[in-house]
């Protein structure tokens, strides 16, 4: 298994590959009623993918990691989360 799915654009055009997460992997979350983590790296792809994406899930939580002062430092932060009714 992968730790982010933009190891997917490798082979693949960036339509391909949104809409197998659009069409597969994300409604199969859905169905089993899980909370499903999906990383995707920033930076690499086209803003069409990040907006396609980030438009079909519930929640988009960044990770960053920096180095303040010398030392390693990770940083989270929720930056948009959907209430379920």
């Amino acid at each position: 298994m992968a730790d982010n799915i933009s190891m997917l654009a490798r082979f693949n055009d960036e339509k391909s590959w949104v809409e197998f997460i659009l069409t597969r992997i994300l409604p199969g979350h859905r169905v089993r009623k899980s909370t499903g983590i999906v990383g995707c790296a920033k930076g690499i792809h086209s803003g069409w993918v990040y907006e396609q994406l980030e438009a079909a899930v519930d929640g988009i939580v960044d990770f960053k990691l920096e180095e303040v002062g010398g030392e390693m430092m990770n940083f989270m932060r929720i930056r948009s989360m959907r209430e379920n009714e």
